[in-house]
C-alpha cells in the first residue's frame, strides 16, 4: 500500500520547504524577486550603452553612473532612444532538449539637459527617464517524468494552510482517504488503494515580460576648476508580469489504473513596483587627457504591489472536470543595497576614450519589510531576510570601453562588462556584456545614436530541489520524491537606436 503521511514538524521547517520551491510554484515575496527588482544592467541608451562610464558622459544614461559627469556636457539638448531586446534560452528538461525565445520593444531613455550660461565653469539641470532592467524570459519544458508530480507539493503546501494546497484539494488535485478510521491526503496521482505511480507527462510553458527604469531630475556644476559635483533624484517605477501553464497528464504508452486524464495548474502574478532614490557624485580632471569620478546610490525603498492568482483543474477519465481558483494582493517592500562606484578615463591622444571602472553591491543588505500583517507573513519575512543575509553576497560589478572620434562626423565605440552572481557559490550565473556600437552626426544640432548589446549566463531556472544547499531528507517517512531541473543556456540581445537634438 503506498501511502504517503506528513509528520509533525514545526512551521519553519515547512515554510523553508515553500519557500525552496517557490521558483517552480510561482509564490512571490521570495528573495529572488528582491534580487529581481535590483539587478540592473549596464547600458541605458544607445552611446552608454558602448562606453559607460563614471567619468566620460556619452548620453543622458550617465546620470544612472555619476550625475557629475553631465557637468561635461556642452550644450543643451533633447534625447530619446528605443530599445528591442530579445532573449533565447536552451536547456535540457527529463532528456528533452528545450528552445523558447520572447521579445519585447520599449521606450529605454528620453530626457532633456539644460545647460545654464555662465561666464565660466558649468552649470547643468535634467530630466528624464532611463531604463535599468528587464525581465524578458522564455521557458518551454515538457517531458515524461516516472518520479515526480507538482500535487507532491501541493502536498506539502496544504499541511501549511498555502493556498495551493487548498486550491488543489478542492479542485480535487489531492485527495483524501481513510485508513483504519484515519483520514489522510494524497496526491490523486498516488492512490493508495491503486498500482504503484508509474510517471505522467509534463508540459509547462512560463513567459515573464516587464521592465525597472527611473525617472529622475539631477544637476551638475563645475565646484572648482577641473573638480565637478552633481546629484540627482529618481523614483524607479517598473511592472512585472509572470504566466505559467503547466499540466501533467496520464501517459498513454504505459500501463496504469489511473481515473485522471490531467491536471491544469495555471499562475499569474501582476506586479507594480515604485520607489525613491537619489545619487551624489564627483569628477576630477587635474588634466585634459584624464578623469576620475566616484558615485554613491542613497539606499532607498522599493514599494511592490502584487495581485495574483492560481487555477487548478482536474480532468477525470470520463472527461468530467473539477477545479478552483485562488486570487489575492499584496504589498510590501524592498530595502535597495548599496551601491559605490567610481572609474578613470584616459585620452592618451586627441579623439581616443579609453574608461574602466567599477561598482560595488552589497546584495546581503536587501531586505524584505511591511510582511506583518499576520504571523506567516512575519515568519516569512524573518525566514527570507535571514536567507539573504546567508545566501546574497557584495559583488564588483566591472566594465570597459573605448570610443574614439572619427573627425566630427562619426564616434564608434566598443565596450565589456562582467557582473558576478550576488548568490554564494553559483558562478554559473555570472554575466558578461558585450557591446558595439556608433555615433553618427546627421545634421549640425543631430546624432544618430546605434548600440547593439550581447549577454550571455547559465541559471537554474525550474527546480523543485532544495535550490540552497537544504537538506530535505526525512521529511517524509518514505524517500522525498524531487522533480528534475532544467539548467539552461541564456542569450539577451539587445540593440538601441538614439536620436540626441541639440538646441
Amino acid at each position: 500500500m503506498n501511502t504517503r503521511v506528513l509528520p509533525s514538524s514545526s512551521l519553519s521547517i515547512l515554510v523553508l520547504i515553500t519557500l525552496l520551491v517557490i521558483p517552480l510554484t510561482g509564490e512571490a515575496q521570495n528573495r529572488f524577486d528582491a534580487l529581481r527588482y535590483n539587478m540592473v544592467y549596464p547600458g541605458q541608451d544607445a552611446a552608454t550603452m558602448g562606453a559607460p562610464s563614471y567619468t566620460s558622459p556619452q548620453d543622458l544614461g550617465a546620470v544612472m553612473y555619476n550625475p557629475a559627469s553631465t557637468a561635461l556636457f556642452e550644450n543643451s539638448f533633447f534625447s530619446f532612444d528605443l530599445g528591442t531586446r530579445q532573449v533565447r534560452e536552451e536547456g535540457v528538461y527529463l532528456g528533452n532538449r528545450t528552445d523558447a525565445t520572447a521579445t519585447q520593444t520599449a521606450i529605454t531613455q528620453a530626457g532633456f539637459n539644460f545647460k545654464a550660461p555662465t561666464e565660466r565653469g558649468s552649470l547643468v539641470f535634467g530630466l528624464g527617464y532611463n531604463q535599468l532592467a528587464d525581465y524578458n524570459r522564455a521557458q518551454s519544458l515538457w517531458g515524461y517524468n516516472p518520479n515526480n508530480t507538482i500535487t507532491d507539493l501541493f502536498l506539502v503546501d496544504y499541511e501549511i494552510d498555502g493556498y495551493y494546497g487548498a486550491t488543489a484539494f478542492n479542485a480535487w488535485a489531492l485527495d483524501e482517504f481513510e485508513e483504519n478510521g484515519d483520514f489522510f491526503l494524497e496526491s490523486s496521482w498516488r492512490p493508495p488503494f491503486s498500482t504503484e505511480f508509474v510517471g505522467v507527462d509534463q508540459y509547462i510553458d512560463i513567459t515573464e515580460r516587464g521592465h525597472l527604469g527611473e525617472y529622475y531630475l539631477y544637476g551638475a556644476t563645475e565646484f572648482q576648476p577641473g573638480l565637478f559635483v552633481g546629484a540627482s533624484i529618481g523614483i524607479p517605477s517598473g511592472r512585472y508580469h509572470y504566466d505559467r501553464i503547466y499540466e501533467e497528464q496520464r501517459p498513454r504508452d504505459i500501463e496504469n489504473d489511473y481515473d485522471i486524464e490531467s491536471i491544469l495548474l495555471e499562475d499569474r502574478i501582476r506586479a507594480s513596483v515604485s520607489g525613491f532614490t537619489g545619487r551624489i557624485g564627483f569628477i576630477f580632471r587635474p588634466t585634459a587627457s584624464l578623469g576620475i569620478g566616484m558615485s554613491a546610490e542613497i539606499p532607498g525603498n522599493l514599494s511592490i504591489e502584487e495581485d495574483f492568482d492560481t487555477y487548478i483543474e482536474t480532468t477525470f477519465e470520463d472527461l468530467t472536470t473539477e477545479a478552483d481558483e485562488f486570487e489575492g494582493t499584496i504589498s510590501y517592500d524592498i530595502r535597495r543595497p548599496v551601491r559605490i562606484g567610481g572609474g578613470v578615463t584616459l585620452s592618451p591622444v586627441e579623439g581616443l576614450e579609453l574608461t574602466g571602472g567599477g561598482e560595488w553591491v552589497d546584495y546581503s543588505r536587501i531586505e524584505f519589510a511591511g510582511l506583518d500583517q499576520s504571523f506567516s507573513e512575519r515568519e516569512l519575512q524573518r525566514t527570507e531576510n535571514e536567507a539573504i543575509r546567508q545566501e546574497f553576497t557584495d559583488v564588483f560589478n566591472l566594465h570597459g570601453s573605448l570610443a574614439f572620434n572619427i573627425g566630427d562626423a562619426a564616434k564608434p565605440r566598443f565596450g565589456v562588462a562582467y557582473y558576478p552572481s550576488p548568490v554564494r557559490g553559483v558562478s554559473e550565473q555570472d554575466r558578461f556584456f558585450y557591446s558595439a556600437g556608433i555615433g553618427v552626426r546627421i545634421g549640425r544640432n543631430t546624432m544618430l545614436d546605434i548600440g547593439v548589446q550581447a549577454a550571455n549566463w547559465k541559471e537554474r531556472v525550474y527546480d523543485y530541489q532544495d535550490i540552497m544547499g537544504a537538506d530535505l531528507s526525512g521529511f517524509f517517512e518514505e524517500d522525498l520524491v524531487i522533480p528534475d531541473y532544467t539548467q539552461n543556456d541564456i542569450w539577451r540581445i539587445h540593440g538601441m537606436v538614439g536620436l540626441t537634438v541639440g538646441m
